[in-house]
């Protein structure tokens, strides 16, 4: 006769066994939600806030400062947020194509000019690029941020006189449709001395102007191949765009 007590000790060790597997799978499952929760809360830990001032006085267009968003150029990386807050006494708007604000009232609460709206304006960018604003109520105000992304200036010194300079702007290939988020003019950031030429070139298929807001330069359209130059006056911030693409926008700061 065969002994049972063999088979029974068989089937003990193999529910034994199971009951351990199943143990230990649980216990890597919840190790493993475990870092995966950890990593999620550190990514969002991680995330910077940075804050732009709309700066006492940046409205008055007869004594302009330099920087009527304060810092006027910003590098930031993907999720991080960046709030507006207006210090000035009248109200603002900070518009993009890629966000717009309502109508941000002054500081002061007690200002008459509040009209019960926010003094604020907060916005996350959730994908890389070059993202310029500026205000639709003055929009000699403008200001620049680069996620994730750089970009450099070409500049030619003048060999007769080496003080001078000729800042080039290119007008790119397909920038008008292929660029969702710019750069629409490269660099869309211009910086330049005063007294000093501005070049746009057009290195696209049709044709492009490079109009200021202020009205202090306009190329009028320039077609593929040839360019615009202009002699910088004044000093700050002159945000420009495209009369024929009027997304397409960009900024000279003159110091």
């Amino acid at each position: 006769m065969v002994s049972k007590f063999p088979w029974i000790f068989i089937v003990v060790v193999a529910v034994a066994i199971a009951v351990g597997i199943s143990s230990y799978r649980s216990g890597a499952v919840a190790t493993m939600t475990e870092k995966t929760s950890a990593q999620k809360t550190t990514e969002v830990s991680s995330q910077n806030h940075n804050t732009i001032t709309i700066k006492q006085g940046a409205s008055n267009k007869q004594n302009k400062i330099l920087e009527p968003f304060s810092p006027s150029v910003l590098n930031i990386h993907v999720g991080d947020t960046v709030t507006w807050i207006n210090e000035d006494s009248v109200s603002h708007t900070v518009d993009s194509i890629a966000f717009n604000s309502s109508e941000l009232s002054p500081k002061t609460s007690n200002s008459p000019n509040s009209g019960g709206n926010p003094s604020s304006f907060k916005h996350t960018f959730r994908e890389p690029g070059i993202f310029l604003y500026y205000s639709k109520k003055y929009p000699y105000m403008a200001g620049v941020i680069y996620v994730d992304t750089e970009e450099t200036q070409r500049q030619l010194i003048s060999t007769v006189t080496p003080n001078l300079t000729n800042v080039k702007i290119e007008m790119p290939w397909n920038s008008a449709y292929a660029n969702k988020n710019g750069p629409f003019y490269i660099p869309v950031d211009a910086k330049v001395s005063e007294d000093n030429r501005i070049t746009w070139e057009n290195h696209d298929f049709i044709a492009h102007t490079a109009t200021a807001t202020d009205h202090s330069f306009d190329s009028g359209p320039v077609i593929p191949g040839h360019s615009f130059s202009t002699t910088a006056k004044g000093k700050g911030i002159i945000p420009y765009f495209c009369e024929i693409h009027p997304w397409m926008q960009g900024i000279v700061t003159i110091s």
